[in-house]
């Protein structure tokens, strides 16, 4: 009977073990193709590529402010691409005085086909920006219904008082799952000269609340009547948390 015992617990850990080990491992794989799907479904291999098949000021544009500030806010995935990005990072940006860079996609459609992965942006303006600021913070979104921030990046000091500072005025904010997590080296957000910045993913149940009935195409992103005061209370929240965390 104890041989008999022994022998079947023996055998229950052992599937025990053998579910755990099939449970990591296709998380694993998840993960990683999660991660590769950013940079396999862009049609430009980097911003070189996207610049020799496309025209600045027909399908694109950049913007760039250039302040004393420390600082930099970014959004490389704004216009028609993740709506709203770019919006918020010129509301935060405002709000501090930081430096600015946003790309912003102008097609009345196929704005898809403009976005680089952020570990693949290698743009010279950007580049140059962030070699000389020491904290960054880029604005993203991503699909989702719900309301949520998820935030990420290197930067572990920034992230915190800018997560806490958004739940403070009532946003949800989440640690970002690791295919959003924004921690590569490669990640322009990281390449400033601290080589660590924090990555905002605002979802797109989010950033519709930042526009009058949730409107975000291009006529009512270009019209500031539209902005709702949620937009300008995200963008007051997030500059706070960059001014706390360079005050600590």
């Amino acid at each position: 009977m104890k041989q008999n015992s022994l022998s079947k617990l023996f055998t229950s850990s052992l599937i025990i073990i053998t579910l755990l080990v099939l449970s990591i491992t296709v998380a694993f794989i998840y993960t990683s193709q999660k991660k590769a799907s950013c940079s396999s479904t862009d049609k430009y291999k980097n911003f070189s590529d996207l610049k020799k098949h496309t025209r600045e000021g027909k399908d694109w544009k950049i913007s760039d402010k250039h302040t004393s500030s420390s600082t930099i806010i970014t959004a490389i995935h704004g216009g028609g691409i993740e709506p709203g990005t770019s919006e918020v990072a010129k509301e935060i940006s405002k709000k501090g005085d930081y430096k600015l860079y946003t790309f912003e996609a102008l097609r009345k459609s196929g704005n898809q086909d403009l976005h680089v992965t952020s570990t693949h942006y290698n743009e010279p303006i950007l580049l140059n920006m962030m070699k000389k600021s020491t904290h960054a913070v880029s604005i993203h979104g991503m699909e989702a219904d719900k309301s949520v921030v998820y935030i990420g990046g290197k930067d572990k000091k920034l992230r915190h008082a800018i997560r806490n500072n958004l739940r403070d005025k009532g946003f949800k904010v989440d640690e970002s799952p690791d295919y959003l997590q924004g921690d590569s080296n490669d990640n322009i957000t990281n390449q400033n000269d601290s080589n660590a910045g924090v990555q905002l993913e605002l979802s797109h149940g989010l950033r519709k609340t930042f526009f009058k009935h949730g409107d975000f195409d291009r006529d009512a992103r270009d019209n500031k009547s539209n902005y709702r005061k949620k937009l300008y209370r995200f963008s007051e929240a997030v500059s706070n948390g960059i001014k706390e965390a360079h005050d600590a």
